[in-house]
């Protein structure tokens, strides 16, 4: 079945095959009645009647309500789709409030807009009701608004209920865990807070779950957060309150409507609803439609002390015989100097590129004194790094635009790394997505970005998802912060979230640096220096594997590995793209027997990793394979379903097809 929705009689509802929510309007403002699994006929539902969100002090009184429906692609970025509105219209102040549904998906995102000026202020966090004095009954229900600063809000009534809350960081520059779970079952006769960006609300009894996502940047990365993000109470009279809209006191715009974070709730098996959500993201997120392999030879740590055409070249000539796709100029491409640069002269950063040189994104003619022209091959495509100016929350973000569009028309750039990143307000926000639209727009080609999350206030896993790929991580072996295992580690935590086609892994020339790593652990056999490099990059062909260095300074043999592993991976990528990657084995730490499950219809691939322990590992559901690569040493067997494995050596891998 399509997507629907009807609004009738002060009623939306909106859903498909799969979801279906609706909403009441009959007193003015907007109650969420239900949501229903509609697979199973489960109603979240419950005797709650607030409004569904609380925001810039807008008061719903004497607000004219205005109904709209369309269909999106997001600019072709993503699968077609609904989207619903709700506008909310006084004088000064309007809120529209939109909700969007993909066919076939058992989610629906709401999001929030605001346009005016408001005199209502943000609540602070509310104290907690427990105060040592017993009562005889639970405190009362909410009145008609939630707290303030809630941007959902939906009844539920589950007797009992199990809460897993997943916090996402960012900001790898300082951490090297990207995702943190718990789980509670919650006391029903208090509010429950918690933090985070994913949920999942297990009504155990009855096998019924629901996921709630808030569309936000990481926690600290979010703009005036001063409390939870989910609130929960169960039972008849229960809700659940996602909080913080991200804007500050006094910011509304009357110029500029400024987008409110936004909030998905979905529908199924608590065991299944992480596997849906990948598929959703999936529509949401199409990317290019094929895996990419990408050198930057930042990696290394020269720099921009090295670049200079003959440089690019000969990294060119490099990428040729090991089968990259694409080649990016990381920071000094360009005429003006960075506080990244190997020279001194460099001041600036995130922000005053145009005051420190209106000229400062012109082709550095001292480096490139032909432009950027000679690098252009028809094997290998060429992107860059750039670094949008922050000056007064992005105002020149039309500029930067432009002149990214400009780049792609002349070199067929298109893919930029987006670098520098520091959102200080809802309105710089709101020029940032402005800026990648219009770079796409007027880019005339399929314009996408490697959005870096290593550093600065950032967007994050979340909002803007359509946009392109996350760059996740800087390592370095000069800094010794470069383990093959920590690599996989995060790549394997994040694809149970998401797709690993979302993202760009790193691996570098590991045999550089092997003294300092020496003597930072002797004897250390998870020192970069004791893998393979063909292991390096088997382990993270399932994201879109970035060449971290410089390729020129790779041994022969080095190069004749990578591009052996490379044309296997190239014969089967379009088909890896398209499967359901799941991690499998055990959580890697440089001695598990770990790996990758890209499931595709009757079949699929598996990616198995040994690290330098364990040496044999089973799975289920096998009937037949066929070894696309290996890093030899390598035995298996087939027996009753069960596909059982062995390798002769420490830190070997297996790339192999499969079918059940």
């Amino acid at each position: 079945m399509p997507s629907y929705c009807k609004y009738e009689n002060r009623r939306l509802v909106i859903g498909n095959d799969q979801i279906e929510r609706s909403i009441d309007l009959s007193g003015g403002t907007p109650v969420s009645e239900y949501i229903l699994n509609k697979s199973t006929g489960y109603y979240w539902r419950g005797s709650d009647r607030a409004a569904m969100f609380n925001v810039c002090g807008f008061d719903f009184s004497g607000a004219t309500i205005k109904f709209n429906s369309y269909e999106s692609d997001n600019g072709g970025l993503s699968q077609r789709h609904l989207c619903a509105e709700l506008a909310y219209v006084k004088p000064s102040l309007s809120v529209t409030q939109r909700f969007t549904i993909y066919d076939g998906s058992p989610f629906i995102s709401t999001s929030l807009f605001i346009r005016g000026h408001s005199d209502g202020g943000r609540a602070t966090t509310e104290e907690s009701a427990v105060g040592g004095i017993e009562r005889d009954r639970p405190t009362e229900a909410p009145a008609s608004l939630p707290v303030p600063d809630t941007i959902d809000r939906f009844a539920i009534s589950p007797a009992h209920l199990r809460v897993r809350a997943i916090v996402l960081t960012d900001k790898s520059d300082g951490n090297d865990c990207y995702v943190h779970s718990s789980d509670e079952i919650i006391y029903d006769h208090i509010e429950n807070n918690y933090s985070g960006s994913i949920f999942i609300l297990d009504a155990y009894q009855s096998g019924e779950g629901l996921m709630v996502v808030k569309e936000a940047p990481c926690i600290a990365s979010q703009l005036s957060r001063s409390g939870s993000d989910l609130r929960v109470r169960s039972r008849a009279s229960g809700y659940v309150d996602v909080c913080g809209s991200g804007i500050a006191d006094g910011e509304v715009n009357a110029d500029e409507e400024l987008e409110l974070y936004g909030v998905t709730v979905g529908v199924g098996s608590p065991t299944e609803l992480m596997r849906a959500y990948k598929r959703h993201y999936s529509k949401v997120f199409l990317g290019s439609g094929r895996l990419f392999a990408m050198s930057n030879t930042w990696g290394d740590r020269s720099r921009d002390a090295a670049l200079c055409e003959s440089f690019m070249l000969r990294e060119r000539e490099c990428a040729e015989k090991i089968g990259v796709d694409i080649m990016q100029i990381d920071d000094g491409w360009q005429k003006g100097l960075s506080a990244n640069s190997a020279k001194k002269a460099g001041k600036v950063w995130s922000s005053g590129f145009y005051r420190e040189d209106p000229h400062f994104w012109d082709v550095s003619a001292e480096k490139f004194p032909s432009g950027l022209s000679p690098l252009m091959s028809d094997k290998v495509e060429l992107a860059l790094w750039f670094s949008a100016d922050g000056d007064n929350d992005y105002a020149n973000f039309e500029r930067d635009a432009g002149r990214l569009a400009e780049l792609s028309r002349q070199y067929g750039v298109r893919q930029f790394k987006l670098d520098g990143i520091t959102l200080k307000s809802k309105l710089g926000e709101r020029h940032i997505r402005e800026f990648l639209r219009l770079a796409r727009e007027g880019s005339g080609t399929d314009l996408t970005f490697n959005l870096d999350i290593t550093a600065g206030v950032r967007l994050g896993y979340l909002p803007e998802k359509e946009v392109g790929t996350i760059f996740v991580e800087n390592r370095y072996t000069d800094f010794v912060n470069y383990y093959p295992h920590a690599t996989l580690k995060n790549l394997w935590m994040l694809s149970e979230l998401f797709p690993a086609r979302k993202f760009q892994f790193e691996l570098l020339n590991n045999l550089r640096n092997a003294d300092k790593y020496e003597a930072a652990a002797p004897g250390d056999e998870l020192a970069p220096a004791n893998y393979d490099i063909d292991w390096l990059f088997a382990s993270v062909m399932v994201s879109n594997p970035l060449f971290w260095m410089e390729m020129q300074h790779l041994s022969a043999e080095q190069t004749e590995r990578l591009a052996k592993i490379v044309s296997v991976w190239k014969n089967e990528r379009d088909r890896l793209y398209e499967a359901e990657v799941e991690p499998i084995g055990s959580l890697p730490d440089g001695y598990a027997f770990t790996g990758f499950d890209a499931k595709l219809g009757s079949g699929g691939y598996l990616i198995l990793l040994r690290e330098s322990g364990e040496a044999r590992f089973a799975y289920d559901g096998i009937s037949e394979v066929e070894i696309l690569a290996s890093s030899g040493g390598f035995e298996y067997k087939i027996s009753g379903g069960e596909l059982s494995v062995g390798f002769e050596k420490p830190r070997s891998y297996a790339f192999l097809k499969y079918k059940h």
